[in-house]
């Protein structure tokens, strides 16, 4: 893929920023039960993300009306919105603005919403100065989603190419917009869209918080392949001992030979899901991990595994610029040991900027500290 330079991220709203889409949804499927309807989700569906979309309100009057128009749709708006009252930025997204913010990315809302909700939900969650642009459709059927129009608004006005961008959708109709226009897009569906199409996507995630901005960033402007994280869990059991087992042999075999009963053991007694323990994800496949552990005077490195079959393609460098540059922000050095025989992890380190700073008769313990490179970390 060509290498591009990423200028701007681009956010749908409406259950990629704020779900606003399952309190819309369960509102709706409570009054249609209350007038003995099942609510047509596939319908609804249809019509996330542009303007219009489904109307609900028209379909139960046909088939259970004459209703009290005015009175069933202000209980419908009155249920929705104490219900996204409750509701948070998703998870990630204030995580990305931060770091936009120190990347100097400009950022923007496409949405097909109205401004006018948009920018109150944004007033309650105190993010209202966070967007440099913000784009809606405003009811505008020719604007809306799937539409182009939106995105090639906010481009214009954020004076940026469409190759310079990234957009974020969590719906089919927010994806083929974003394309249409030219733009790299992210799909993160939510748990109402999550078994809608997402195969124009460029990319697909579950979640902003598992897919970090360093690595989509690496992805575009580095050509390695963009990773995402997810915990461990008790499931994984197998895989990460495999993992173990086909990177660290040849090295474990060298210093006090292998034995894989004994192996098993000590993982199984060491095996703690719940811990620090995070999979790493590449093609919607598991390819590796990474255990990193917060302490009060730095980041402790405790390991890192990419299966034999990805290593050369960047990921462990863009896994530990992801790192150091978490740790420039927290403003502590990050910390790691690595078996002398190891030297090609050696060298992957010290190109990354750890220097060792201690050594037993089987380990190198290496540092990075963020004050050295903070300037590079930043903006990397």
């Amino acid at each position: 893929m060509p290498v591009v330079v990423i200028r701007a991220l681009l956010f749908d709203f409406d259950g990629l920023l704020l779900d606003t889409e399952t309190p819309e949804l369960v509102s709706w499927q409570e009054l249609w039960q209350e007038h003995g309807h099942p609510f047509p989700l596939e319908r609804f569906l249809a019509g996330i993300g542009t303007v219009g979309g489904f109307g609900a309100l028209d379909a139960l009057d046909e088939l259970a009306g004459p209703l009290d128009r005015d009175s069933v749709g202000a209980r419908h708006s009155a249920r929705k919105l104490a219900l996204i009252g409750i509701e948070e930025l998703r998870p990630g997204v204030l995580e990305y603005l931060e770091e936009a913010r120190e990347r100097d990315l400009r950022t923007a809302i496409v949405s097909s919403s109205s401004r006018e909700w948009i920018d109150a939900h944004l007033e309650r969650l105190e993010r209202a100065q966070w967007f440099d642009v913000i784009v809606t459709g405003d009811h505008d059927r020719r604007r809306g989603k799937p539409r182009r129009t939106l995105f090639l608004e906010a481009l214009k006005q954020l004076e940026v190419e469409p190759g310079e961008a990234v957009a974020f959708e969590d719906s089919p109709n927010g994806v083929r917009a974003a394309r249409a226009a030219g733009v790299f897009c992210v799909a993160i569906p939510n748990s109402v869209t999550a078994n809608l199409g997402f195969d124009e996507a460029d990319l697909v995630c579950e979640s902003l918080g598992q897919l970090p901005l360093a690595s989509l960033l690496d992805h575009l402007s580095r050509g390695s392949p963009a990773w995402s994280l997810r915990p461990a869990t008790v499931a994984d059991r197998d895989f990460l001992f495999e993992i173990n087992r086909r990177t660290m042999r040849e090295y474990v075999e060298a210093v006090w030979g292998w034995d894989d009963a004994f192996q098993a053991r000590f993982f199984d007694e060491h095996f703690d899901p719940g811990g620090n323990r995070q999979i790493i994800q590449a093609d919607r496949r598991d390819i590796g991990m990474v255990e990193v552990w917060d302490r009060p005077r730095d980041l402790l490195l405790a390991s890192i595994r990419v299966l034999p079959e990805w290593q050369g393609r960047g990921i462990g460098s863009s896994i530990l610029r992801w790192l150091l540059g978490r740790s420039a922000r927290a403003g502590k050095p990050v910390a790691l040991r690595v078996l002398k025989v190891n030297e090609r992890a050696r060298r992957l380190y010290e190109r990354e900027g750890f220097r060792t700073v201690d050594e037993t008769e089987t380990h190198l313990r290496m540092v990075c500290d963020p004050a050295d490179r903070s300037a590079e970390y930043s903006n990397s």
